[in-house]
């Protein structure tokens, strides 16, 4: 029986009617089928179009979201009379069995450039619309090939920032097991039909799925995969990848189409689901030109999107640019979800999740939003109850230009903080943005960048302690952010800054005496190197998604006194570099490294000596030391290093009953060793507070953990193994955080 709207399954059984052969033992990763692989890796030169020397092609493609388990939202009633008209377009997933609305649609022409010497790889958008919640057109740059990119001719598959072993690469044999299944002739020529399965015991992400191989050129022609049921994966619940390439009249091989379907859901097994988006992109190239890259606007691009000369097309141009035209759904879906923008209930719902997602509650309609609305009111020793109203302004109000402001008053200290800033961008392809920021305000001196350790109403209530070493402090800042090239960008920063000591932090100088405050002025300038890593230009910040390679950051820091503006600084010099990298473990799961190394040259106070990251709250802050405190250790130079390692559901993958939780072990190593040069100790403009230590016995902790806890939570215990029993004698702590990886 076939129900209308449901995913219907109709099962055959065959009777046997030839006489039982005797049984045939296929053994999988034989020498034969091993050899194939190797000499796909052997033709890859000549097969894959990314090692060509140099060639243009053009690219459609279309790309479709969808949202699924969307009943409890439209049956609340205001919702139902505003929007229930989408159900009219509810369509079944076959994949997943489950129906789905869509709600943006898109469509892009573009050419992709291909060039090894100069080596780049550029897509010039034609003409692009979108239909949808996508009110920025920031997915336009994605839709292409940019953030998605499934060469089955690499090691490795990525998406998004998910390595998968490419079961077409000879070194995936520790993955999958390996069928040839057939020998077809294709356009005339031999082909092998192989299939491949995970092995046993594997719970690292890889497919499941069949390839044709060109027998004579060893070019691949198609494959057809899925991710399989058995990877430990958490957002990601279904991936289906099909691929069609073409051998042209001249023997090259070349992309023909590639259809992508993606399953993002938050939910404990695939019939509980909190919240599921599907994601659907067809790309279909053109016949290719090789050849040297002329085109000027390409050449001198340095963005591997260029977006510039984008133009929308009228109707009568989609229609002659698009290989295959829009089903009758698909040319609904670009209508109703235009309508769905404008009513309230949808607005309403859009601006509540965004509220969460940027700590701002929006106002487009006014170019103005409230925020950030976690810090109206908070609490701690310091100040006592703090209470905070603060604003800035949207797209809306200009999309070049940003006004931000706060102002805030504590019950206890019964003193106003205030905090202003101007920001305008000059130029958001290739970033140039100048800022300018005041504020007098309260700040923790070495914390780590977690976003709970800054003052909110979660970080009050979760606080070990509750701020009584943060200080006072006034400063100004021009800052100017220019990006000299794709993974290539700079900070220039010039700073005023005045801190005024407390009970907890004194300034008291060597002679016993106290002193009120100290000022300094400074030049910082920072160079950020990254290497084929995805990023996302908003209108006001760029965002890094992810890359496979090391990033690294140089920081320089210069202080300088100024005579008659403020002669109590310091003249210093601070450098550091640090290194990032995802390190890629295969079946062993992933790794996160940081490394962060520098030193100082000159006197300075001891806030501005490296306050080695402490964390007082029960969050995770991977930036941060769990069982440090805030000024436990100081240095002037120093070497840090932080490793994580996820294994990935390893051992919990295959324990009965917690396996179909999908939990994942984390196991986290943490150092620090630093000095302190006799000219920042007992030559110092201050004396160190009693709480502060140096670090020539170098620190180290240990955690474990486990993450992917309902797709969200991750718990961590941590351990001291070094400097036990001192500071706070935290020897032990537990962290709660959130998880947030695929």
């Amino acid at each position: 029986m076939v129900v209308n709207g449901s995913f219907s399954e109709v099962n055959f059984r065959l009777q046997q009617d030839v006489n039982r052969l005797s049984a045939a033992v296929v053994r999988p990763n034989n020498r034969y089928i091993r050899s194939i692989l190797r000499e796909i890796d052997r033709h890859r030169a000549a097969t894959n179009p990314d090692l060509a020397p140099s060639w243009e092609a053009g690219l459609y493609s279309k790309m479709e979201l969808d949202m699924t388990d969307y009943e409890p939202i439209l049956d609340l009633g205001i919702v139902d009379r505003s929007l229930g008209f989408v159900r009219e377009y509810t369509d079944t997933s076959a994949i997943t069995g489950k129906p789905f609305i869509p709600f943006m649609i898109s469509e892009n022409v573009s050419r992709k450039f291909h060039s090894t010497e100069p080596e780049f790889d550029r897509e010039l958008m034609l003409s692009s619309r979108v239909s949808g919640l996508d009110q920025d057109n920031i997915l336009r740059q994605f839709t292409g090939t940019y953030l998605l990119r499934t060469n089955f001719y690499e090691a490795s598959i990525s998406v998004f920032n998910l390595t998968i072993p490419n079961p077409v690469a000879s070194s995936s044999h520790m993955f999958y097991n390996y069928f040839l299944v057939d020998s077809l002739q294709v356009e005339g020529r031999k082909t092998y039909v192989l299939r491949f399965h995970p092995k046993s015991l594997v719970t690292s992400p890889v497919l499941d799925g069949e390839m044709q191989i060109d027998a004579e050129d060893f070019g691949i022609r198609t494959v057809h995969a899925a991710l399989s049921s058995a990877s430990n994966v958490n957002w990601i619940r279904h991936i289906n990848i099909d691929v069609e390439n073409r051998r042209l009249p001249d023997g090259t091989w070349f992309w023909g189409e590639e259809r992508l379907f993606i399953d993002f859901s938050i939910s404990v097994s695939d019939d509980s689901r909190v919240l599921s988006f599907l994601g659907r992109r067809q790309l279909v190239w053109d016949e290719p030109e090789f050849g040297p890259v002329t085109n000027q606007v390409v050449l001198e691009a340095e963005d591997p999107v260029v977006m510039r000369l984008s133009q929308p097309g009228d109707s009568l141009y989609w229609a002659q640019a698009r290989p295959y035209p829009l089903s009758q759904r698909e040319t609904g879906v670009f209508d109703m979800v235009e309508s769905v923008k404008e009513k309230p209930a949808f607005k309403f719902l859009y601006g509540t999740a965004n509220m969460f997602i940027t700590g701002y509650a929006e106002f487009p309609s006014i170019g103005f939003g409230y925020g950030p609305w976690a810090r109206t009111i908070s609490f701690n020793d310091t100040e006592g109850l703090r209470l905070q109203v603060g604003f800035r302004t949207t797209k809306e109000f200009n999309p070049k230009l940003r006004l931000r402001g706060s102002l805030a008053y504590g019950f206890e200290d019964q003193k106003f903080k205030w905090r202003a800033g101007i920001e305008y961008v000059i130029n958001r392809e290739k970033t140039r943005k100048i800022s300018f920021n005041v504020k007098q305000d309260y700040d923790q001196m070495g914390r780590g960048a977690g976003i709970f350790n800054e003052q909110n109403i979660f970080s009050s209530i979760f606080a070990r302690s509750h701020a009584d070493k943060q200080s006072l402090v006034r400063e100004g800042i021009i800052r100017y952010d220019h990006e000299f090239a794709q993974g290539v960008n700079t900070t220039l920063r010039m700073r005023h800054f005045r801190l005024w000591g407390n009970d907890a932090i004194p300034l008291q100088r060597q002679d016993l005496s106290f002193q009120e405050s100290f000022s300094l002025n400074e030049i910082h300038a920072t160079l950020r190197l990254s290497w084929d890593e995805r990023i996302n230009r908003g209108f006001f910040e760029k965002s890094y998604i992810f890359t496979r390679y090391p990033v690294l950051n140089f920081d320089v820091i210069g202080g300088f006194n100024l005579n008659g503006l403020a002669e109590d600084s310091f003249n210093y010099l601070r450098g550091e570099l640090s290194v990032d990298w995802n390190v890629p473990a295969g079946a062993l799961g992933f790794g996160k490294l940081h490394i962060n190394g520098g030193g100082i040259l000159g006197q300075v106070p001891y806030p501005l000596l490296k306050l080695h990251e402490g964390n007082q709250t029960y969050f995770l802050d991977r930036t941060a030391f769990a069982c440090m405190d805030y000024y436990e250790f100081a240095s002037d130079r120093w070497l840090t290093a932080f490793y994580e390692h996820n294994f990935n559901g390893l051992l919990l993958g295959k324990i009965p009953g917690l396996k179909k939780f999908d939990l994942r072990e984390v196991a986290t190593i943490r150092g620090a060793w630093g000095t302190i040069s006799a000219h920042n100790l007992a030559d110092a403009p201050f004396i160190l507070p009693v709480v502060t230590n140096t670090l020539e016995v170098p620190y180290v902790e240990a955690g474990i953990g486990i993450s992917n806890i309902f797709r969200l939570f991750r718990i961590d215990a941590y351990w001291r193994l070094t400097h036990r029993g001192t500071g706070s004698n935290r020897d032990f702590t537990i962290n709660v955080g959130l998880d947030m990886e695929f």
